[in-house]
């Protein structure tokens, strides 16, 4: 999860240098599973796997940055 983290706030790093608020982007942002995640042939185990690293993506990055 830690790689993960840190490939979105690289990202993050990147978009700020071109203009963008990072706070903006964070109280606005919103984290969801890629939609090719979504179509495979083992149906929900993906999905619920998806959703799940989704979820503690999400409260990694609420402890982290305090919302």
């Amino acid at each position: 999860m830690n790689s993960l983290t840190a490939q979105l706030e690289n990202v993050w790093q990147i978009l700020a240098k071109k203009g963008i608020d990072i706070s903006h982007m964070l109280q606005r942002g919103m984290l969801s599973p890629a939609t090719c995640c979504l179509v495979n042939p083992d149906k929900e185990k993906t999905v619920e796997k998806a959703f799940e690293i989704v979820q503690n993506l999400s409260g990694i990055l609420r402890e982290k940055y305090n919302f």
